[in-house]
């Protein structure tokens, strides 16, 4: 079986139009990031992250970076410390299939500047979070307003 595999990949390496198509196929079985975001510097810690070593919020940044596979929608939260270090990673999973929006849709039914603030509910290690959008862009906020999180459903 071995050699079968090897001799049909020595094929398709003289196949360019094939093996693009395989290249271009392998992402999508482990899932690309969609979208790359950074915590406001003004907004809290996600509380699955825990600063250690006399850090404190001013001495750390956290990136995340979302994923969209066969299972569903996932986001990956880094912490980094001033020097770009990382000092945690965390992978959360999003409910549903897209943010939520209490204001108006675009005429085509997706999101535009009108649509925002967007809304994503994430939970990582049994807590639940609320990531808000404020506006297109790569910042993101944690939400806190108890008024967004009955709305969205989360305790």
């Amino acid at each position: 079986m071995h050699i079968w595999l090897v001799n049909m990949l020595t094929q398709l390496r003289n196949t360019p139009v094939l093996l693009t198509a395989i290249l271009l196929a392998c992402p999508l079985m482990t899932g690309c990031a969609e979208a790359y975001f950074e915590l406001a510097p003004q907004s809290r810690l996600p509380r699955w992250f825990q600063l250690s070593n006399g850090l404190s919020r001013a001495d750390v940044s956290v990136t995340m970076a979302s994923y969209v596979t066969r299972s569903g929608r996932s986001a990956r939260f880094k912490l980094w410390d001033g020097h770009g270090r990382q000092l945690a990673e965390v992978n959360a999973t999003m409910a549903g299939l897209e943010a939520h929006t209490f204001t108006s849709r675009s005429p085509q039914g997706g999101f535009d500047a009108r649509s925002y603030p967007l809304y994503e509910v994430m939970t990582a290690s049994d807590i639940t979070e609320v990531v808000e959008h404020k506006e297109r862009g790569p910042v993101i906020w944690i939400n806190d307003d108890v008024h967004v999180k009955a709305a969205l459903g989360v305790k």
